[in-house]
């Protein structure tokens, strides 16, 4: 990513800043001279994706359900959505890691 921005306004030099939203900080540039602050089209996408991530993993702690001898997991909707597996041609993969223990779902 460049770090090389240059304020439209002034024709300065930008540095890098920090911008905080819904208790999360997010990398912005800013001038020095007239204090405007932008995201370029990269930070504005990493933010997003932070946002996303954020949301996903909150979102989700679950206990599992028994279905007849089986065992079961609900997904809420935000992470369905997320991982698009509303889609017919979804498909997931379980894996069991015996050591740490634990049970890892990949799309």
């Amino acid at each position: 990513m460049k770090n090389n921005r240059i304020c439209i306004k002034c024709n300065i030099q930008m540095k890098k800043t920090f911008v905080t939203h819904k208790n999360m900080k997010f990398e912005a540039r800013q001038c020095l001279k007239c204090k405007d602050k932008i995201f370029t089209e990269d930070l504005a996408i990493q933010a997003i994706n932070k946002m996303e991530a954020k949301k996903v993993i909150e979102a989700f702690k679950k206990h599992p359900i028994r279905i007849g001898n089986s065992w079961g997991v609900t997904f809420p909707k935000p992470l369905v959505e997320f991982f698009n597996l509303d889609n017919p041609q979804a498909e997931l993969r379980v894996h069991a890691n015996i050591k740490k223990r634990k049970i890892e779902i990949s799309v």
